[in-house]
């Protein structure tokens, strides 16, 4: 889930992560550069598949752009 991710994500994005502020220095703040983009996938169809492959496409190719891709393997309740 996107809450166990973000430390994460906040720490890859920092703007320098070697300038420690324990060392005096002062690390970019999280959000500052970067939009996070969550996007939460159920069970889709192969033509939604490829709809979202296509949308997606464009965005994956980009070097600029930094993807999480998780499953969320912790289910309970009377569904699973």
């Amino acid at each position: 889930s996107i809450e166990m991710h973000l430390p994460y994500v906040a720490r890859a994005m920092e703007t320098d992560p070697s300038n420690d502020p324990a060392d005096g220095g002062s690390r970019g703040a999280f959000g500052e550069g970067f939009t996070v983009v969550p996007i939460m996938v159920g069970a889709v169809s192969d033509q939604q598949q490829a709809l979202y492959g296509s949308i997606l496409a464009p965005y994956l190719e980009d070097p600029e752009n930094f993807f999480v891709v998780s499953s969320d393997f912790c289910h309970w309740g009377s569904r699973f």
